[in-house]
């Protein structure tokens, strides 16, 4: 019998879910160049990084009430690592989400590059919760300012896009208010954003 390819799809997560439990919930969000700037410009700058720090701290604070009480990010965020906080993948995480650090930061090119100063006294690139910082799971058009001249040389990043994710579990217990806060906080914040 010939299935659809569409139905396939569906066969394949059926069988993955009965086999090993549901998947994660995963939302992403993109920030790109506005309307009549050029698709391909450099949004890894201070003002395009503040506005992605305005919209993920409205969507890490924002409340979705379900039932009487109010639930965040926090209540069905994946957490690998006990006894910290959720995984968020986000070039806000080269500062560890402080607004205060990126104002300071007089080359956020520079800190991309990963390179610890000799007065260092944490690891560098590393997000809040000890996870390495991956540059191509938050740009977009990830490419270097001046090209390299060969694999060791700097790279300072020029990317026409910065991407967040924020992945939820999505078990039997929290789909359903996962999806209430999808709606009510990730989405609506996005929207208002736009």
């Amino acid at each position: 019998m010939w299935v659809p390819p569409t139905s396939r799809a569906n066969l394949e997560q059926d069988y993955f879910k009965e086999k090993f439990g549901p998947f994660f919930r995963i939302n992403t969000l993109w920030l790109t160049p506005g309307p009549g700037v050029d698709a391909q410009s450099d949004v890894f700058d201070k003002p395009y990084l503040q506005m992605l720090y305005e919209l993920q701290l409205a969507i890490e604070q924002g409340t979705a009430n379900v039932a009487g009480r109010d639930y965040r990010l926090d209540d069905f965020c994946y957490k690998p690592i006990s006894g910290k906080g959720c995984i968020v993948t986000s070039p806000m995480e080269y500062w560890k989400m402080n607004s205060t650090d990126l104002g300071n930061d007089q080359n956020v090119k520079e800190t991309a590059q990963c390179i610890a100063p000799p007065d260092a006294t944490e690891r560098v690139c590393f997000d809040r919760i000890g996870v390495p910082v991956l540059q191509f799971a938050i740009f977009g058009g990830l490419s270097c300012v001046v090209e390299k001249k060969n694999d060791c040389s700097e790279c300072l990043v020029k990317a026409s896009g910065l991407q967040a994710t924020f992945l939820l579990y999505n078990n039997d217990y929290t789909s359903g208010t996962a999806a209430i806060w999808e709606r009510d906080v990730f989405i609506r914040n996005i929207r208002s954003f736009n």
